[in-house]
């Protein structure tokens, strides 16, 4: 099973959705079958899928929830087309939405940001490429990982240019540089190096790689993408070791490096590797079986992301009628609430060159990660309308530029508690994004009460969004959403062989995610 994170429409078009809702957000696509236009969107990186969660539904088990990826959720879904058509490096649109939520009924308010950029990846060159891979041997499986990365290696060398260089770092009980920026030309070096990896034991910490890494990759030099790929399988650095490592990678990043995380194993220890890809804006892997590793770098080498925006703020300052509550879709890390506003801040944004076209294998789902802010109507709001949701204040720093901030603002045409029975919903698009948090929400909330033993629960929550979102999809005909419903279907079904069914229905009180919408 493998998992990812990273990639985005058409040559990696990254879009990032930003959701401000009355109990509800998500991001959300335009319409199907509009023509493509210049520029491509951008995004802060995030899983690109949830499929660990998947994997175990498959398998007849019942996950819990911490294999239920929020990044990965929402980048799985079709978020539409990012603004493009602006004179700065980073365009912003916000779109308004708000209906009964799809589970118990009461208001759901959001708002779709979605950012996006002039620059048009598919009319670039190639940029040349300096990779960095550090193999974290630490673990009890040492010969395995060897002979996996050996293998990924090797087909890293193939992929990549003849004026692309490798650098090779193995962590045992110390970080042992490998290669040296050798170039692909001269891949027999790098062939000869790793053989050593076979006779290397374990130890030490991941810190040490990543600091040779970053080091070795330090030069920025104009028209060459440095990308540092760090293969481990997490754990026992301890919470000292963590900060440096993300306050490296996340400096990395900043200064235009792209980081790539692949976590080996069955994801109980890869805390320490989600915190690097969070705080890089990195792409982030879970893989199984070091089996699986030659594959994912072959779609490595078929990529190179391009540094749009460094330092990258998000405010969100909420309108008087209504407060924030949470954050999705991004790392928790990231952002942070209090009562007069909230802040998101962000390494890097990046559009990217790809050898083919996103989904050209047919395979890929959705293309955009989304950040998502719940707000909910205060309870001593005025019955007037229209009412100010929010404004959203984006400062970045161009790549090779000055400081530049967006300023947007939110309006709820029918104020906080007018919304029209049927909705209201600035595009189609905002629409779908609607429906996609209520089935994020209600798989969170369905992992939350199988974890804590009420399958009753688990099932009741699942249930009333299966039959909402299926008569919702029945019209719009949504490829991703059914797919969604699938996996609520199973869910149901591992619920119901578990004995949910053996205890009463909850009372719909218990079962509401947003008690106050």
């Amino acid at each position: 099973m493998r998992t990812k994170r990273a990639t985005m429409g058409r040559v990696l078009a990254l879009l990032t959705g930003l959701l401000l809702g009355g109990g509800c957000g998500s991001s959300s696509g335009d319409a199907a079958g509009e023509p493509p236009t210049p520029g491509t969107g951008l995004a802060p990186g995030g899983a690109q899928d949830f499929g660990r969660f998947k994997a175990l539904l498959d398998a007849g088990k019942l996950p819990g929830p911490q294999t239920l990826d929020q990044v990965g959720f929402f980048a799985e879904h079709k978020l539409g087309d990012a603004p493009t058509s602006c004179p700065d490096a980073v365009c912003a649109q916000a779109l308004f939405g708000a209906m009964g939520n799809l589970i118990t009924g009461t208001t759901c308010t959001l708002v779709h940001l979605s950012l996006g950029t002039p620059l048009d990846p598919r009319t670039l060159p190639r940029p040349a490429m300096d990779v960095a891979v550090v193999i974290d041997l630490r673990g009890t499986n040492t010969g395995e990982v060897a002979t996996g990365a050996q293998q990924a290696v090797e087909r890293l060398l193939v992929g990549l240019e003849a004026t692309d260089t490798v650098t090779l770092i193995a962590l045992d009980q110390r970080a042992r540089v490998l290669t040296d920026k050798v170039p692909v030309s001269g891949a027999d070096q790098v062939r000869q190096q790793l053989g050593k990896l076979l006779t290397l034991g374990s130890g030490g910490e991941l810190y040490a790689g990543l600091r040779t890494a970053v080091d070795l990759l330090s030069t920025v030099e104009v028209g060459r993408n440095r990308r540092l790929i760090v293969v481990s399988p997490g754990g026992g650095d301890g919470a000292i070791p963590l900060e440096r490592s993300t306050r490296l990678v996340r400096g990395f990043a900043q200064a235009g490096g792209s980081v790539t995380v692949v976590a080996q194993g069955d994801g109980k220890n890869t805390g320490i590797l989600q915190g690097l890809a969070d705080a890089s804006a990195g792409t982030l892997y879970y893989v199984s079986s070091s089996a699986e590793l030659p594959a994912l770098f072959d779609k490595e080498v078929a990529y190179a992301l391009l540094p749009v925006a460094q330092r990258v703020g998000i405010r969100i300052t909420p309108g008087s009628s209504y407060r924030l509550r949470e954050v999705f879709g991004v790392s928790p890390s990231s952002w942070h609430l209090s009562a007069e506003g909230g802040s998101i801040d962000l390494p890097a944004l990046y559009a990217a060159w790809r050898k083919t076209p996103v989904g050209s294998n047919g395979n890929r789902r959705g293309g955009g990660g989304g950040i998502l802010i719940e707000v909910m109507p205060r309870t001593d709001a005025p019955r007037v309308s229209p009412a100010t949701v929010g404004d959203i204040e984006i400062s970045y720093t161009p790549s090779g530029g000055t400081p530049k901030t967006t300023r947007l603002q939110v309006q709820a045409p029918d104020g906080p508690w007018g919304t029209p029975a049927s909705g209201r919903f600035a595009s189609a698009s905002v629409e779908k994004g609607f429906v996609v948090l209520n089935l994020y929400v209600a798989f969170r909330m369905a992992a939350e009460r199988t974890e804590s033993g009420d399958l009753r629960g688990a099932y009741d929550s699942l249930f009333q969004i299966s039959r909402a979102a299926g008569q919702w999809n029945q019209t719009v005909k949504d490829p991703e959403i059914a797919s969604d419903l699938h996996y609520v279907g199973l869910f149901l079904s591992r619920l119901e062989a578990a004995g949910a069914l053996a205890e009463p229905p909850r009372a719909t009180q218990y079962i509401e995610p947003w008690p106050r919408d």
